[in-house]
């Protein structure tokens, strides 16, 4: 009876664990991990604007969009590599898409008596190992503004078991892009 307990116990907190608020989501400046995101750097500035997210999936909004936003300036703002501007003319503008956004490691589980989600099997549940994991994905073009010509443009994913985590890798992944993609002739202020 005792082991009966301790299974309900788990199933309630992996159920209550699951419906956290979508606010929980938001990046908390990519966790300060800007420093170890590239090497320090003193030199002069790219001008850029980042331009508003786009949302290309059903399961996301536009205040996440925002959200994620405000994460990427912050964190290309902690690079010390560019000078990020709202409205004022700036050389480059960086815009991205959300492609993908899966916010919780769900599904299917691997393992003895694996069919199904927590839920569904507290055999598979318990000694499974999850096979899904939290996903984002954002499409990143990098555009001159005086030309309007994309100088790059790529997809970058951010997957973990958490979805904080997720998120940070891919914001943390973009700023890499997008410094080590902007051209040398940009830095210049």
């Amino acid at each position: 009876m005792r082991k009966l307990s301790l299974v309900a116990v788990f199933l309630l907190a992996l159920t209550l664990t699951g419906c956290a608020s979508l606010k929980s989501l938001l990046p908390h400046k990519a966790q300060s991990n800007n420093a170890a995101m590239l090497p320090p750097y003193s030199g002069p500035r790219a001008s850029i604007i980042v331009a508003d997210f786009e949302i290309k999936v059903a399961n996301a909004d536009n205040k996440i969009g925002a959200d994620l936003r405000k994460a990427l300036i912050d964190s290309l703002g902690s690079s010390n590599r560019f000078n990020i501007v709202e409205k004022a003319p700036a050389d480059l503008i960086i815009t991205a898409a959300v492609t993908e956004f899966e916010p919780e490691a769900s599904g299917g589980r691997l393992g003895v008596g694996g069919g199904g989600g927590g839920s569904s099997s507290a055999l598979g549940g318990l000694l499974g190992a999850s096979s899904n994991k939290a996903r984002l994905t954002l499409s990143i073009r990098i555009a001159d503004t005086s030309t309007s010509k994309v100088l790059a443009s790529t997809a970058i994913k951010g997957e973990a078991v958490d979805r904080q985590k997720a998120i940070d890798t891919c914001i943390v992944e973009s700023v890499r892009y997008i410094a080590h993609t902007v051209p040398k002739d940009y830095y210049k202020y």
